[in-house]
């Protein structure tokens, strides 16, 4: 520690919470096309296109690339 300062953060949701919300995409409960626009679903083998693809979106919210297995 130094001049005595603590630094407290706090994720905005538990591991549990993004768990459960992996665990509803992956079993089709929850479907990610009605929340956000998909651009483009890879292989997580083709991550590098799938990168390509992203920055070619310029950072606009609402867009997704998502990995399939």
């Amino acid at each position: 520690m130094r001049n005595d300062i603590t630094l407290r953060g706090k994720w905005m949701y538990s591991r549990a919470d993004c768990q459960a919300l992996l665990n509803m995409v992956t079993t089709g409960a929850l479907d990610v096309r009605e929340i956000a626009q998909v651009v483009e679903t890879f292989k997580l083998e083709e991550w590098k296109e799938a990168l390509d693809a992203a920055a070619e979106q310029g950072g606009r919210l609402g867009k997704m690339i998502i990995f399939t297995p």
